[in-house]
């Protein structure tokens, strides 16, 4: 169609060129001639209804379609002198320089990048109101909850870090036969998470390993469609474990645990997230990327899990694949004390004894002392040698100030000083010399007055290929053999 075809207007009666309607934009620096001169009125040729039903459907669409294309594109109209032309200016949006996550370990490799903003800003904690729908499913029975609050107070996710609370609802699932319960239950009997030994009958018998209809393979193929529970729970079973007296240490499969740690954490599992991080940390079943390792790790802790949160605070201190910021490592470290991470206790009270990036307090140091005292050994010699020089006001007031804080503590029971006997003096280690510094021994002054002795001429020493063959008797010496050049 062309302008100076004609077409006539829904309701009217007056047939028009649709050069009146439609305006041709310029071209190759020549505008269109436009005949905007209106028709006469009396045209005697009327089309068929078939072509004037065609004609109104066809100007409809090059109307619908420069409308939504002058919307999608942004483009606007300018006034010239002439008539309107359609300018339409197209924006290129540049790619995001600082992804917060990696992609997905199905659709490429991993890239080299940096940390979510959430490491620089404030994290966002789950807050305990958000799990009480939670505790009550639990409490009703269902095995699925109670599943998911064992692997949360395992790591602190979202809740105290409690693994003794992990071992009783994983068990309560179990119970229920969810099949991921009993694996998981399995593990803690390994790994002594939450029980005071290791019980391999118990395991075996939770797992029915070998059999077909086991909870082991039953996880195996849940796991095979991609749920992320389950993923996580057998790489737990899979990664490597510290050696307990009696029981050597598992080497594990730490290529495959990574695997499916990285497939449950590009889902957002957040366990899974933190062991990402933390395989990668070590360079354990992949290559070691540290920065990439803060960024799982951060990813975890945005979602308030402890373990996260406290080796988040660590990193930023130390200044481990992370900008060093002293003050918000500090507060990171606060708040995974404050859920009940023994470390980061210990280390709060470390802090504080010292004087690292805190003020020192010994009150304050023995109060997280004594709060870390149940959950890690680290900071027990620390508390009795406090407890030893303490006056026993203080230390009293440091056991109300804990209980404060946790409402869990209970009083250690140190055993109390005898005030008649004289204070120890203050341990101070003997510094470690290098032997590349000690200085050279002292050789002895020869005496003048001395015969001189011979110098000493070691035997050279004979190898057996060396000696000569003894000579049989009776036989000549056979003739050399001569070798071909």
């Amino acid at each position: 169609m062309s302008v100076d075809d004609w077409a006539i207007e829904e309701g009217k009666d007056a047939w028009v060129p649709l050069g009146t309607y439609v305006q041709v934009p310029a071209s190759q620096g020549a505008a269109a001639q436009i005949d905007s001169t209106p028709a006469s009125t009396n045209h005697t040729t009327e089309p068929s209804g078939v072509r004037m039903a065609l004609v109104g459907v066809v100007l409809l669409l090059i109307a619908a379609g420069t409308f939504g294309a002058w919307q999608m594109w942004g483009g606007k109209i300018t006034s010239t002198d002439d008539h309107s032309q359609n300018v339409i200016k197209v924006s290129v949006l540049s790619l995001e320089v600082i992804p917060q996550l990696p992609p997905p370990l199905k659709l490429k490799a991993l890239p080299t990048n940096s940390l979510p903003a959430a490491v620089a800003e404030e994290l966002i904690f789950i807050s305990p109101e958000n799990l009480e729908p939670l505790h009550a499913r639990a409490e009703g029975g269902d095995a699925e909850a109670m599943l998911e609050l064992a692997r949360r107070h395992e790591t602190g996710w979202g809740v105290r870090w409690d693994p003794a609370a992990a071992f009783k609802w994983a068990e309560a699932a179990a119970r229920k036969n969810d099949p991921r319960a009993r694996v998981l239950l399995a593990f803690y009997c390994m790994s002594r998470v939450g029980t005071n030994r290791v019980n391999v009958q118990l395991a075996a018998e939770l797992e029915q390993t070998g059999t077909a209809d086991g909870a082991l393979e039953e996880v195996r193929q849940m796991a095979g469609e991609g749920d992320p529970a389950s993923l996580t729970i057998l790489g737990l079973r899979n990664k490597p474990r510290r050696e307990y007296p009696g029981h050597p240490r598992f080497s594990g499969k730490p290529e495959l645990a990574y695997r499916q740690f990285r497939l449950a954490a590009d889902q957002g599992d957040v366990q899974a997230q933190y062991w990402v991080g933390m395989m990668e940390a070590q360079g354990v079943g992949t290559e070691r990327n540290i920065e990439r390792a803060a960024c799982w790790i951060a990813a975890a802790a945005e979602q308030g899990q402890a373990l996260s949160i406290s080796l988040l605070g660590l990193m930023r201190i130390q200044h481990i694949g992370l900008p060093k910021n002293s003050n918000e490592g500090v507060r990171l470290i606060r708040k995974a004390a404050e859920q009940g991470m023994p470390k980061a206790r210990y280390r709060l009270g470390y802090m504080y004894l010292k004087g690292n990036h805190l003020p020192p307090d010994a009150q304050q140091a023995c109060i997280w002392f004594l709060l870390a005292y149940k959950g890690t050994g680290l900071a027990r010699p620390y508390l009795h040698k406090m407890r030893e020089g303490m006056d026993p006001a203080d230390y009293d007031q440091a056991l109300v100030e804990a209980a404060k804080l946790d409402d869990t503590f209970t009083d250690p029971k140190l055993p109390v000083p005898d005030p008649n006997k004289p204070p120890k003096p203050p341990l101070i280690e003997k510094p470690i010399q290098s032997d590349v510094a000690k200085p050279p021994p002292e050789l002895p002054v020869p005496d003048s007055n001395a015969t001189p002795q011979p110098p000493f001429i070691e035997k050279p020493i004979q190898s057996d290929v060396a000696k000569l063959l003894p000579e049989v008797p009776g036989k000549a010496a056979p003739p050399p053999t001569i070798f071909e050049p």
